[in-house]
């Protein structure tokens, strides 16, 4: 995509549209390089903008996929409280729950970097209105939740997420091979030591949940 460059964005609609070409613009570098190699210079020649016309919308390459997760993190909830009902046996929940999350293939790419990159690199006004839009959607979650399992106060609602977090963050880059790695490990005595995240994960959640619901 190339633009005759832009204009200073004068209403929020303009402004709007601006960003919407920016997180365009992420996702296709994103789909074909992967979150590392991205940087913002690369982001302003896909759109055919300079640099300096791009930082006037985000600071930074972390703060464009911020917004990226945010959306993803979004899409998934709102499949999750679809799929959610009252009084869940386990075993459907623990299914659905998983199955959802294997769809958010780019949220699961992201999770690992949102502690120790695109949080930790944002600007103080981006973090808190990060931290407001998380807030909206862990109170919705967490309603959800309660509704469809027996946890008995928010608070372990909310350890159960904290949970869900810590596994995705950590198991998803495990499972994630190059294929030098797939070759290595398909040879006999190793495919053991393979990590296969739906699995590891399913097994993980059900785990904990039975813990904690039987409290």
């Amino acid at each position: 995509m190339k633009s005759d460059g832009w204009q200073r964005a004068r209403t929020a609609e303009q402004r709007a549209e601006r960003e919407r070409q920016i997180l365009e613009s992420a996702e296709r570098l994103f789909a074909d390089l992967g979150y590392e190699r991205v940087t913002m210079q690369m982001i302003a020649r896909e759109i055919g903008v300079s640099q300096s016309n791009l930082y006037r919308y985000f600071s930074t390459r972390e703060e464009v996929f911020l917004r990226l997760f945010l959306d993803d993190l979004s899409l998934w909830l709102e499949e999750v409280i679809a799929f959610l009902g009252p009084d869940m046996d386990m075993e459907t929940f623990v299914e659905g729950w998983t199955d959802i999350l294997l769809r958010q293939k780019r949220l699961l790419e992201l999770h690992p970097h949102l502690a120790v990159s695109l949080e930790r690199n944002a600007s103080e006004g981006v973090y808190r209105e990060t931290k407001l839009r998380f807030r909206a959607l862990l109170e919705r979650g967490l309603s959800a939740l309660r509704a469809a399992l027996p946890f008995p106060s928010d608070g372990a609602a909310l350890a159960f997420l904290q949970v869900h977090v810590g596994l995705t963050s950590g198991l998803a880059p495990m499972a994630k091979y190059s294929p030098m790695q797939e070759k290595v490990l398909a040879e006999p005595g190793l495919s053991s030591l393979k990590i296969d995240f739906r699995t590891s994960y399913r097994r993980a959640i059900e785990t904990y949940l039975k813990g904690a619901l039987d409290r």
